[in-house]
């Protein structure tokens, strides 16, 4: 039996989700250059907004969204 992930959000809120990133990942670029790897505050953010949910299986409570709107993300 398929479960449906709850309180999944728009694709406009994750789009802007990511978008307010922009500015922290900016300053970030080089840390991120010099460590070879997202630096942990990066990954932070990204686990706050919910951009790793997107593929997630509802099932283990992810959004279980398309490829696409990884696309738009990026």
């Amino acid at each position: 039996m398929a479960m449906i992930a709850a309180n999944v959000p728009a694709r406009g809120e994750l789009i802007d989700r990511a978008r307010q990133l922009i500015p922290a990942l900016r300053d970030r670029a080089q840390i991120a250059d010099d460590l070879r790897r997202l630096p942990n505050e990066t990954h932070g953010e990204l686990i706050s907004a919910e951009l790793y949910r997107i593929y997630l299986p509802a099932r283990f409570g992810g959004f279980e969204l398309d490829y696409l709107l990884q696309v738009d993300i990026a």
